[in-house]
């Protein structure tokens, strides 16, 4: 809906961009303090409040009469939606035996991608029957939004503390800790900078193409219907893709090696998608999902890392690598937008050339980025944490 969305408000390019990336800047840097707060009130009550301020986001998002509204609604949806990764981890963690985690994990990026799909073609069609009407659509969400809070409130429970296992000598060190304690501990971890650092640019691709630039851009040859659907293949590609790159890592009993190939395969993708004249959208969609499996890269970063830290900073640096993620995002669809933005210059609508520079710089560019960071830094964990680092939390324990 951004051309719609754009024409109404009269925005350039630029602002359309950093409106869409308050989103991340909200959920990065919201990270670190959700997992806090889950820990401290439960996943019922910080949920609820949760769901109810991305709702409450969406319905000024509605309103908005200037590019300062539209972004402080976005930031605000961007803001509840940071809860959702990690209270669906507390309640796998809470309820289902840990023989399952992994299972689970996989799930929740299957059932993430719902999200994204609903948000291509459905959403047009939602604009096609209400006449172009994306104040609607957004007021409808956020009555829904108001519903999912209620049923979210009747229906979720935090485990009970009778329920709940005895922490083991591990745990107890960690719930002893400061957050500045279990920061300034994971910072003297080389391994975490550079995991989360090719984490931060080899996810962006997905997210400028799948919800800023994608549709814009294959509207240009094709119907807004049939481009949002193309696009919407890329999240298909993320959440089946994920779970499958995180086994093959898992089959080889190597992470760098699939890690550096995904990046790769991105860099390919994303380059064939810019630039060869396709005039298929079975074939654009090929490629969107093939884009997606490329990203996965980003789900088993969050291994790798968890290989490199003592147990007692698993927690910690899972919120650090996703900051590093949505933080990567950010950067991603402003620079985007920037490049878009030169070459809209005194043009009724950016070219099609212009979407490729910029697509290239925002995706291509950033895989390529991300393979330099994984070969020259990133060492091999061979799928086992790292000895001298349970070495290093007794020696701190003690």
């Amino acid at each position: 809906m951004n051309t719609i969305f754009a024409q109404e408000l009269h925005l350039d390019e630029l602002t359309v961009s950093s409106i869409s990336s308050a989103y991340f800047l909200a959920y990065s840097l919201m990270q670190l303090p959700v997992g806090m707060m889950i820990d401290h009130y439960g996943v019922k009550r910080v949920g609820t409040f949760a769901i109810i301020v991305t709702a409450l986001g969406a319905l000024l998002f509605s309103i908005a009469t200037t590019a300062l509204m539209a972004w402080i609604g976005r930031f605000a949806i961007g803001l509840g939606s940071a809860f959702a990764f990690a209270m669906m981890f507390k309640i796998i963690l809470d309820w289902f035996p840990h023989q399952y985690l992994g299972v689970m994990g996989g799930m929740t990026q299957i059932l993430g991608m719902i999200g994204p799909v609903l948000a291509g073609a459905p959403f047009v069609l939602l604009l096609v029957v209400t006449d172009n009407d994306w104040r609607l659509v957004f007021h409808w969400i956020f009555g829904l939004g108001l519903l999912l809070a209620f049923f979210f409130f009747l229906c979720v429970k935090d485990k009970p503390k009778s329920l709940r296992e005895k922490p083991d000598s591990s745990t107890k060190f960690a719930l002893s800790m400061t957050v500045k304690e279990k920061m300034l501990m994971l910072i003297k971890i080389r391994q975490v900078w550079v995991v989360a650092i090719f984490a931060l640019f080899v996810y962006p691709a997905v997210e400028v193409i799948g919800s800023m630039s994608g549709v814009s851009y294959l509207a240009h040859f094709f119907s807004q219907t049939i481009s949002a659907g193309a696009v919407s293949v890329v999240w298909l590609g993320l959440g089946l893709g994920s779970p499958l790159v995180g086994l093959i890592s898992d089959k080889l009993g190597n992470r760098k090696k699939v890690l550096l190939a995904c990046a790769v395969f991105g860099v390919v993708i994303s380059l064939m998608l810019n630039w060869l004249p396709i005039d298929s959208y079975g074939l654009f969609s090929v490629l969107m999902f093939l884009l997606g499996v490329a990203a996965g890269a980003q789900t088993l970063s969050f291994a790798v890392i968890i290989e490199n830290v003592p147990q007692v900073l698993t927690a910690t640096a899972v919120g650090f690598n996703n900051m590093f993620v949505l933080l990567g995002v950010w950067f991603a669809q402003n620079l985007t937008g920037i490049v878009l933005g030169k070459f809209a210059s005194g043009a009724a609508s950016t070219s099609v050339y212009g979407y490729q520079v910029a697509l290239t710089v925002g995706c291509s560019m950033f895989f390529a980025v991300a393979f330099v960071v994984g070969l020259l830094a990133i060492k091999e964990t061979h799928c086992k944490r790292s000895l001298v680092l349970q070495e290093y939390t007794q020696e701190v324990q003690q």
